[in-house]
């Protein structure tokens, strides 16, 4: 009887056994994301046990306003970065949209360590500083000075010259600086009884034969120079 029982057991473990593991279930997840379209444009697919999210890649914005998102009806817009305040490329710069990023140039006068056409898919950061044009000796003819400013320049003849245009400032090639005559345009500069001399860029006074000044001529204080 003792042996019978265990035989009986033994079948009913070895039953049971074999029940447990025919009904052990073995889930497999689909992979919604070999599907190339179930994402729309601009997107990234992202698969999770069971489901599947979408998201826009940078530089677009879902239309629902959704970071994550599943099913028909949504898309990625393209941002523009160029319209955002403040400006994507900062301050003396040229932004230019495209799509899912930007492009940046610096106004003329200004330069990059960059460079132009950054785009914002490189690395670093675009930023534009002031060109000092008058760095250059030569961009002033001779007898000028040079007078920086952001993003440009001007040149100024010094005293005693004018410029060939008879601007008072000026920019670029072809402008020369010419000495003024100061005698020829005032007869009277150095008073009565003297002589009035032109020089490069100024002139000098002295008296007549059988006149004499208290004060010797100089350009700083010609008022006080006298012939009596």
């Amino acid at each position: 009887m003792r042996n019978l029982s265990l035989l009986l057991l033994w079948g009913c473990c070895g039953l049971c056994s074999s029940h447990f593991f025919s009904t052990e279930s073995t889930t497999t997840d689909v992979n919604e994301c070999e599907d190339t379209t179930i994402c729309p444009s601009f997107a990234i697919c992202t698969n999770t046990m069971h489901s599947y999210y979408c998201t826009c890649k940078q530089g677009f914005l879902p239309s629902n306003g959704l970071t994550q998102f599943r099913g028909p009806g949504v898309t990625c817009e393209d941002t523009d970065e160029c319209s955002q305040n403040p400006q994507a490329c900062g301050p003396s710069s040229i932004c230019r949209n495209l799509p899912g990023r930007y492009k940046c140039s610096c106004l003329p006068g200004f330069s990059s360590p960059t460079g132009n056409d950054w785009t914002s898919v490189k690395l670093g950061r675009f930023s534009c500083k002031d060109v000092d044009e008058c760095a250059d000796i030569r961009i002033c003819p001779e007898h000028a000075t040079c007078n920086n400013r952001p993003g440009s320049y001007s040149c100024v003849c010094n005293q005693g010259f004018a410029s060939s245009s008879g601007n008072t400032s000026f920019q670029g090639s072809g402008e020369t600086c010419e000495d003024v005559d100061e005698c020829a345009r005032n007869s009277t500069l150095c008073g009565l009884n003297s002589i009035c001399t032109n020089t490069l860029g100024g002139y000098h006074c002295s008296c007549l034969p059988g006149f004499f000044s208290p004060v010797v001529w100089t350009p700083d204080k010609p008022e006080d120079f006298r012939c009596t």
